[in-house]
């Protein structure tokens, strides 16, 4: 009897120990499969957000394109019927007017082409005066090979034109114009590469602000 008891402990305690085995191999396997999909959880998530943020972005960008092109619409509607003056002066044209369409709004202004420098017919001279070109930048640009410009974009083209350059001068060039400068709508360093004296340059100023209070 005695050693059927041992016997039957042996057996009792081999049982715990493969059911002690198999519940750890589980929990083992629970876990792994925990990881795996809070792996797939969290990248299901960021691919998600992702496409969130960029149908947001796509949505905005789409929205700034069409208040743009109503801005436009805007623009011309309002010259066709502007009969107020014979001339508009530089500040009436470049007052910042803002419009709410539904949920959006746009502000709009004018700007004179005939204002600007043309880059295709100015002179050497001229072109020198604008801000951050010297001599050799305006000869380059008067005789570059990419001549006629179709976009002021292109003078990037030019050796030494560097983009910081463009920023200091695209406001006031262009390849719109007929060639000649108005000077009732041009800016200070468009007046100044024209060849104006400084106190003439001034008046100028002066006239205006008076002009348009």
């Amino acid at each position: 009897m005695p050693i059927k008891r041992r016997s039957e402990q042996g057996v009792y305690s081999f049982l715990v120990k493969e059911r002690f085995k198999q519940t750890a191999s589980i929990l083992v396997i629970t876990c792994w499969i925990l990881v795996i999909l809070i792996i797939l959880s969290t990248g299901l998530a960021r691919t998600v957000a992702l496409e969130i943020d960029w149908a947001r972005s796509l949505n905005r960008r789409l929205k700034a394109e069409y208040l743009a092109k109503a801005g436009i619409e805007q623009g011309i509607v309002e010259r066709k019927k502007d009969s107020s003056s014979e001339y508009d002066s530089f500040y009436e044209l470049r007052r910042k007017r803002q419009k709410v369409l539904g949920r959006g709004k746009y502000t709009y202004f004018f700007v004179d082409e005939e204002s600007k420098i043309n880059i295709n017919t100015a002179s050497v001279n001229t072109l020198s005066l604008l801000p951050e070109l010297d001599t050799e930048l305006a000869r380059n640009i008067y005789n570059s090979a990419f001549k006629p410009f179709f976009s002021k974009e292109e003078i990037l083209l030019v050796e030494g034109v560097e983009k910081e350059v463009f920023s200091q001068i695209k406001d006031f060039i262009t390849v719109y114009s007929e060639g000649k400068v108005n000077i009732n709508t041009a800016p200070v360093p468009v007046l100044k590469a024209l060849g104006l004296e400084e106190d003439l340059v001034e008046k100028i100023e002066e006239f205006r602000k008076g002009e348009d209070g």
